[in-house]
This record gives structure tokens, sequence and C-alpha cells, in this order.
């Protein structure tokens, strides 16, 4: 498992990540804290201003995209183990939504032990009634492929798809199941945000993920 994922949640290291000292630096550090988001607000914007991407905006939105497919991997691992703490598994679910473009996509019956309802979206799999009836549950994902990169699809919006495969291990306190590994894909959506820079709230790009589907087989 990833460390920066369990860092992140960690609320202590996050206080202590967040505190700042009082040495006679500090003033120099705010001036350049002030710079780099004055810096980072006037690209966002240049780019903000734009209802389509350019192709090295959109290759980069591509590799976010996989990097959150592995990250809901990670988190979705974290909210299954019921070794941990329930603080920490709500925050694993509160970035697991943040990953995807809605709490209603669809997400085809892939982990064994969940109580699956009929076309079962993202809260369904979050719901704490629908929990895997085991330990805990690694979700494995490789393999990722980009099958139709983003392309523009309408007003602020840009659409795409992704291909991996994952494999589910489930531990009980006595064994474990092992699944054999499954072709997926999920969409990949690129759109415009609102997200907050200091007093000032900007529109601003940002990449989701979709709908997952288990992938046709040739």
């Amino acid at each position: 498992m990833r460390k920066w994922i369990l860092i992140f949640l960690a609320p202590a290291v996050y206080l202590l990540l967040c505190s700042k000292s009082c040495d006679s630096g500090q003033m120099d550090d705010d001036v350049l804290e002030k710079k780099n988001l004055n810096k980072t607000r006037d690209f966002i914007k240049t780019e903000a201003e734009s209802e389509t991407l350019s192709d090295q905006s959109l290759r980069a939105y591509e590799a976010n995209a996989k990097q959150k497919l592995n990250d809901f991997a990670d988190f979705l691992s974290i909210y299954y183990d019921q070794n941990i703490d329930s603080a920490m598994k709500k925050q694993a679910g509160n970035m697991i939504v943040k990953l995807f473009s809605s709490e209603e996509i669809t997400i085809p019956p892939f982990i064994p032990g969940v109580k699956w309802t009929v076309n079962p979206t993202l809260t369904d799999l979050l719901k704490n009634e629908n929990l895997p009836e085991y330990k805990s549950t690694k979700i494995l994902i490789d393999s990722i492929t980009v099958r139709e990169p983003l392309r523009y699809s309408g007003e602020s919006l840009s659409k795409g798809t992704l291909t991996f495969s994952t494999r589910v291990i489930s531990y009980s306190s006595s064994d474990s199941l092992v699944l054999e590994r499954i072709k997926m894909e999920v969409e990949m959506l690129a759109k415009k945000v609102d997200k907050t820079f200091g007093s000032e709230t900007l529109r601003v790009w940002g990449v989701f993920l979709g709908n997952m589907k288990l992938a046709k087989t040739d």
C-alpha cells in the first residue's frame, strides 16, 4: 500500500505538516508561498479561459486518470479493511468519491462478499451494510491502457476510456480467496470544476473517473 495514502489519511501527520514555526525565516516563507500561489493561479487562469484543452494537457490528464484508478484500488482496500478504524475508513470513502464524476456512476459486481444490487452505483459500493464479509479485501489493478484518448465531447468536456485488469484477494481469519484477473474499462472525463485559490474561486479543468464496466473479450 502506498505510504503517501496512509500519511494523507492520518490526522496527526496532517496537523504536523500544517503547523508552522515562528522563527525569523517565517516571513520569507510566507512571501515565497504567496508568489508560488500567484504563479499557479495565473497559469490556471490562462488555461481556464479556454473551452478546449491542448494535446499536451489532454495527455497529462490521461496520466492523471491512470493514477486516480490506482488510487481507487488503494482507497477501496483501506475502506474494506476491518482492522482500520472507522475515522480512517470514512476518510478513504470520501477520497474515493472525489475520484469520480458522480456518486451515481455504475460499477460492475467484481468484489466477492459484497451485497450487490441491480445496476450498482458508487453509492451502493460504499454503504456500510454492503461491506464484504471478509476481514480484509485487497484490490489490485494493473495493465492500465488508454483505449480511447480524451477527445472534445461538448462544452467544457472531453471524454475517453481506460482499460485495465483487476484482481481481488479476500482474507478471512483462516484462509484467503483469490479471484482470477478480470478485464475492465472505465470512462475518464476532463471537465471544468470550481476550485478555490486563497480568496478567489476559479473555474478550472479537472479529470475524473466515470462509469466502470466489464471489458468485452475478443
